[in-house]
C-alpha cells in the first residue's frame, strides 16, 4: 500500500474519532439490550446480608434477621450473570430509639424486577451502647492447704465494663478465676451478676489483672471432753476427780480433726503423798502444736490404808 493510500486510511480513522468511539459504544449498548430484551425470562431467589444504616457508633439495633431472600425475575442472561455485590437490603434506622419496626429497602440493578422480599418489614430495638466502673473479686479453683487461708490481692481491684445498657444493668462485678495455689498470675474475668452467673456480650478493659494468692496458717479451737485416769499410789486410797470434765484446744484444723475424748493423769509430781486433799495439774499428753485455753486441775484425797483397816 502506498504512503498516499496510508494517509487516506489514517484520516478515515482518525478524523472525528470521539464521535466514532461514540457510536460504536451506542451500538453496542444497544445491540446488548436488544439480546437481553429477546432472552427468555426466569425467576430466581438469592440471600443477601441486610445493612443497617443511620446509627450512631454508641448505638446498636437489637433483634434484626442477619439476611433477607430476594425473589427476583428477569432476562435469564442477566439473572446468571449477576454479582453479589449488585443486590442489597438496607435498614434505614437514622434518628431511630428504642423499639422500631421498618421496612427492608431493597437494591436491585436496572432490568431487574423485584418479586418479593422475605421478610418486608423487621422489628427489633435500638439499644445504646455504655460503660461502669465495677469491683473485681478473685474465685479460687481447686483444693488449697486445709490449714491454710488463702489471700488475694487484685490489681487494679476495679474494671471497666461496656456493652449494651440493658445487659450492664445486671452486671454487679467480675469474677476472675485462679488456682489456690500461692504465686503470681495475669488473669481474664467474666462479666457476674448478682447469682455469680455470666453476663454474655460485655467488653472488659482491662481485659487481665494481676492476681497475688499467698497463704496464711489457720488457727481454730475446738472444745473436747476429758477422761481422768484415777492415779495408784502405794499405801494409799486415792479418790480423783476433775475439776472441770472439758477443755479448750487451739491449733491447726488438720490437727484438730478427728480429736476426741483425751485421757489424762494426775501429776503428783509436786506434792507428797499424804492424808489429804489436794488440787494438782493434769497432764494432757497432746502435741505441742497444740495449745489449751487453761491447765485443767484435778482433786485428789489420799486415804492411808491402815486407818481403813
Amino acid at each position: 500500500m502506498s504512503s498516499r493510500n496510508l494517509r487516506a486510511v489514517r484520516m478515515f480513522f482518525l478524523h472525528n474519532w470521539p464521535q466514532k468511539l461514540g457510536s460504536l459504544l451506542a451500538a453496542g449498548l444497544v445491540w446488548w439490550f436488544a439480546t437481553v430484551s429477546e432472552a427468555p425470562q426466569t425467576q430466581a431467589s438469592r440471600v443477601v446480608s441486610i445493612e443497617v444504616q443511620g446509627l450512631g457508633s454508641t448505638s446498636v439495633a437489637r433483634g434484626l434477621p442477619e439476611t433477607a431472600v430476594l425473589t427476583i425475575r428477569g432476562p435469564s442472561l442477566l439473572i446468571e450473570r449477576l454479582q453479589p455485590g449488585s443486590l442489597g437490603a438496607v435498614i434505614d434506622l437514622t434518628g431511630t430509639s428504642g423499639d422500631f419496626e421498618e421496612p427492608i429497602n431493597v437494591v436491585i440493578p436496572r432490568g431487574v424486577e423485584l418479586v418479593s422480599v422475605t421478610p418486608s418489614d423487621v422489628i427489633g430495638t435500638v439499644e445504646t451502647l455504655t460503660e461502669m466502673v465495677v469491683p473485681v473479686e478473685a474465685v479460687l479453683i481447686g483444693e488449697g492447704n486445709p490449714d491454710t487461708l488463702a489471700e488475694v490481692t487484685l490489681e487494679p481491684d476495679h474494671v471497666t465494663v461496656s456493652g449494651l445498657a440493658s445487659e450492664l444493668q445486671r452486671v454487679s462485678r467480675v469474677h476472675v478465676p485462679v488456682r489456690a495455689v500461692p504465686g503470681t498470675v495475669q488473669a481474664a474475668g467474666f462479666a457476674a451478676d448478682e447469682a455469680g452467673l455470666p453476663v454474655p456480650g460485655v467488653t472488659i478493659t482491662p481485659a487481665e489483672v494481676e492476681v497475688a494468692v499467698t497463704d496464711r496458717l489457720i488457727l481454730t479451737s475446738r472444745t473436747v471432753a476429758l477422761e481422768l485416769v484415777p492415779p495408784s499410789v502405794p499405801g494409799f486410797n486415792v479418790a480423783a476427780r476433775l475439776e472441770t470434765a472439758e477443755v479448750t484446744v487451739t491449733g491447726l484444723p488438720s490437727l484438730l480433726e478427728g480429736l476426741g475424748t483425751i485421757r489424762v493423769t494426775a501429776d503428783l509430781s509436786g506434792i507428797e503423798p499424804e492424808a489429804g486433799t489436794f488440787t494438782v495439774p493434769v497432764e494432757l499428753g497432746l502435741p505441742d502444736t497444740l495449745g489449751v485455753s487453761s491447765q485443767p486441775q484435778a482433786i485428789i484425797r489420799f486415804t492411808p490404808l491402815a486407818l481403813e483397816e
